[in-house]
């Protein structure tokens, strides 16, 4: 029984440890745990806007566009369920590419063909796993088995 428990102490500790190097890592070279990516998008986002090293026209400016990104996702009925709850792993290419779309169809003034050929130009998304495949990028096109 005493080395049921030694065993057990031990693998809490090598998950600790395992923790706490990648807590370091990501202080140190911005690296990620994997659990951050179950974490709220939207209110990731909200966070961020509240961070005090924006300045205020950068933070109205978010704020304006993630409103814009809450307005989507309301009124697009693929993906309204993620109107109050959008975890990362859940946002795909796919996604963005609709909002690029929603953004040129209802935006005004010269700020949405400049954002939309940003946004189609830095794809933040491409480096993501898909979920179906190991190898395949997300949004690999296989419908019957890609998630992402």
């Amino acid at each position: 029984q005493e080395r049921m428990q030694n065993k057990n102490t031990l693998a809490l500790a090598e998950k600790i440890r395992f923790e706490r190097e990648q807590s370091f890592l990501e202080d140190r070279e911005g690296y990620r745990l994997r659990k951050d990516m179950d974490e709220d998008f939207l209110e990731f986002c909200k966070e961020f806007i509240k961070s005090p090293s924006l300045t205020k026209y950068t933070r109205i400016t978010l704020k304006h566009g993630l409103q814009k990104f809450m307005d989507f996702l309301s009124v697009t009925p693929r993906y309204s369920l993620y109107k109050k709850n959008l975890k990362m792993t859940q946002l795909t290419v796919d996604m963005v590419a609709a909002y690029v779309e929603y953004l040129k169809e209802n935006g005004t003034g010269d700020g949405p063909p400049r954002t939309t050929a940003h946004a189609q130009s830095v794809s933040f998304l491409q480096g993501r796993e898909c979920s179906c495949s190991a190898s395949a990028p997300v949004g690999c096109g296989d419908a019957a088995r890609c998630r992402g």
